[in-house]
């Protein structure tokens, strides 16, 4: 008997860091793992000798030291929101860190070079790079638009950190999401249809950049026998083109900032527009970016939403989804803050006897940098009050089985006022008339809340 007691309180415990973790960085997990796995299978198919794996070792357990520790201990502590943050900055860099391989194993396929095929597809759709490259050469615009084409480099980690920061986590998972899908999605492409750039095609001289980190990585990459992995990925890849890609999802992750829209658009644009001026990709490939990014930002939202669901309304078993008050307030959201109201809800079940769990309904559309009804304390399990996040019916029902002892709440937070009521599972007639009468009619309007009829 004592050995299944001890069985089912470790399932518990499992099934409580699993909740708390969250569906999104599972899913996450395995999707890093299969990439890495790949990756090293890539590499040993298309002998691609890993140059000294001891201090990339010693690299990732430097990383893993300084990284881990923290996601630890605000899971001990019940702070989900940071320890969201955490994990998805740790997938955006290890992603930046695995999608080289990718990139190098598969231009070892050495399939044959396209640049006649895009060259030709240009000229059917009526664009010439060269004629692009010659009237930018004599505007003080194209100068801009040139220049603009090494910004990438500060825009993808922008897309990741600013997202985060703002508590807005969502935008930064569909970005690294997006990305993942445009991955599985170009890697492909770039192996079976690899092409060197415009100047091969028309004949044009390269930049020194264009020689050095495009065309010259590309065909010691395609070169037989053995190849030592390089960190000249960047620019080897053709069709299609990522700076177009990553200036969409920039923009993309970006888009839910109202006040950067307009200057997110215009450097977005600069970017795609560079591709052509600096004469570094087809029009072909500008196309089969835009294209690819269109697919990875849809498929990112529908593959994101029902994670996205879970984790704004996570469950609520010690301490899975207990989310502490968000960093920002937006006084202007028009959203009910908390403040008075959730103070003289503490203080009225505070007085009824034994424990209480509230649970917060927020509507789909309530603002991410709203202030958060849901704030506890460290020791969760032996606080008077709980608060915890909705995330539907059975969800609820499965934390309301957990904390049997403890009173049931419902608080829809968006509503006008905010609606407060035994919760509609554990509507216990003596318990709401209990309720009424130690917070009294004219307290329980004060705290701006009403009975559910």
């Amino acid at each position: 008997m004592s050995t299944l007691v001890a069985q089912a309180s470790a399932q518990t415990r499992a099934s409580r860091v699993l909740a708390f973790v969250g569906g999104f960085h599972l899913w996450m997990a395995f999707a890093i793992s299969t990439l890495l796995i790949i990756s090293l299978a890539g590499c040993a198919l298309t002998d691609i000798e890993l140059p000294g794996l001891g201090p990339w070792a010693i690299y990732l357990l430097v990383i893993s030291a300084m990284l881990l520790p923290l996601p630890a201990y605000w899971y001990e502590k019940g702070r989900a929101d940071l320890l969201d943050s955490a994990l998805t900055l740790l997938w955006a860099l290890l992603v930046r860190l695995i999608v080289p391989i990718l990139v190098q194993g598969a231009a070892r396929l050495r399939m044959p070079l396209q640049d006649s095929f895009f060259g030709r597809a240009d000229e059917h759709l009526g664009v010439s790079v060269p004629a692009i490259m010659a009237w930018t050469a004599h505007h003080w615009l194209g100068s801009v638009l040139n220049r603009s084409y090494a910004w990438v480099v500060i825009l993808l980690p922008l897309a990741v950190l600013l997202p985060v920061l703002a508590g807005r986590l969502k935008y930064a998972k569909e970005f690294l999401v997006a990305n993942l899908i445009s991955f599985a999605i170009g890697l492909p492409l770039f192996a079976l249809l690899p092409a060197i750039g415009p100047w091969r095609y028309y004949h044009f001289l390269p930049t020194q950049s264009q020689t050095a980190s495009c065309e010259l990585p590309l065909l010691a990459m395609r070169l037989t026998g053995t190849y030592v992995l390089s960190s000249q990925e960047v620019g080897v890849v053709c069709f299609p083109s990522f700076h177009v890609v990553w200036a969409i999802l920039f923009a993309a992750a970006l888009w839910g900032f109202r006040w950067l829209r307009i200057p997110v658009a215009l450097v977005a644009a600069m970017v795609i527009l560079s591709t052509m001026t600096t004469g570094w990709h087809y029009f072909a490939d500008v196309l089969g970016g835009v294209l690819l990014a269109i697919i990875s930002i849809l498929s990112a939202k529908r593959l994101t939403q029902p994670t996205q669901t879970i984790r704004r309304q996570p469950s609520g078993r010690r301490p899975v989804g207990l989310f502490l008050t968000t960093l920002f307030n937006r006084a202007k959201s028009g959203e009910q803050q908390p403040g008075a109201a959730r103070g003289q809800i503490l203080s009225q079940l505070s007085d009824l006897p034994g424990r209480q769990l509230i649970i917060v309904r927020y509507r789909p559309d309530h603002a991410v940098l709203a202030p958060d009804w849901v704030d506890n304390d460290a020791d969760i399990d032996h606080t008077k009050i709980i608060w915890a996040r909705d995330m539907g019916p059975a969800e609820n029902e499965e934390l309301i089985r957990y904390y049997g002892a403890r009173g049931a709440w419902l608080l829809e937070a968006d509503v006008i006022p905010p609606k407060f009521a035994p919760y509609p599972s554990r509507c216990d007639g003596q318990l709401v008339v209990a309720a009424a009468q130690k917070m009294g009619n004219s307290a329980w309007r004060k705290a701006g809340t009403n009975n559910a009829e």
